[in-house]
C-alpha cells in the first residue's frame, strides 16, 4: 500500500515487494500468500505502476491456486519487529531549510519524491507562504544564477529565470518542479 511504500522511499530502502495475505485483525499481518520483490527507483508514479503490475500477477496466481484448490498461506515472521506504521502527515512533509544542510542530497531527493502526489507533497514554508517541492536534481556546484534558499526567504520575489536550490551536506538540491502558494 502507499503508506509503507512513503515511508520505505523516504528512508532509502532500494527495494519493497508486493504481498497477498489474509486478512486478519491486525494491520497487514496476516499470513502471506505470496511476494514478489520489486525495485524502489525511479518516481513514484513507476513505482506504483510496477506494484499494480505485480498485483495483478499475483491475483492471477491466487484465482488459479483457489480454482485447483491449492491455496497455501505462510506465516509472516517476525512481526513484532516490524509494527504496521501510521499514514504520513502534512507536517512529516516539511524541510526545514536550517536542518537540510546536514542531510545528504538523496535525503531529500527521497522525501519529495515519496511525497509527491498524490500525497501531499514535501514542502518548504517561506515567510509569505509556502513552497511545495515535485522534483529535484542533483548539483555538485551551486549553478549560477541562482538562489539558494535560507530562513526568511519569500516565495514572492522568485524569479522564473532563477534556479533555485537547497543546499544539503553533499552539494545542492536543484528544485527542478514546484509550486508556490501564498499563506492566506
Amino acid at each position: 500500500g502507499g503508506t509503507p511504500i512513503q515511508h520505505q522511499i523516504v528512508a532509502g530502502e532500494k527495494m519493497s515487494a508486493v504481498s497477498v495475505f489474509k486478512m486478519s485483525e491486525g494491520i497487514d499481518d496476516g499470513d502471506i500468500y505470496k511476494q514478489i520483490p520489486f525495485s524502489l527507483a525511479g518516481t513514484l508514479d513507476e513505482i506504483l505502476s510496477r506494484m499494480i503490475d505485480l498485483g495483478i500477477v499475483i491475483t492471477r496466481d491466487f484465482l488459479q491456486d483457489l480454482a485447483n484448490d491449492s491455496v497455501i498461506f505462510h506465516p509472516q515472521l517476525d512481526l513484532e519487529n516490524n509494527p504496521a506504521l501510521k499514514r504520513r502527515t502534512q507536517a512529516d512533509g516539511e524541510i526545514h531549510l536550517e536542518r537540510a544542510r546536514t542531510n545528504s542530497y538523496e535525503a531529500i531527493y527521497n522525501l519529495v519524491r515519496g511525497l509527491n502526489d498524490p500525497y501531499p507533497n514535501a514542502y518548504i514554508t517561506l515567510t509569505d507562504g509556502f513552497l511545495y517541492l515535485q522534483s529535484v536534481q542533483k548539483r555538485s556546484k551551486l549553478p549560477s544564477e541562482s538562489i539558494v534558499l535560507n530562513s526568511g526567504i519569500n516565495g514572492a520575489g522568485f524569479n522564473n529565470d532563477k534556479l533555485i536550490v537547497i543546499q544539503v551536506s553533499d552539494g545542492y538540491a536543484l528544485i527542478a518542479k514546484s509550486k508556490f502558494v501564498p499563506s492566506k
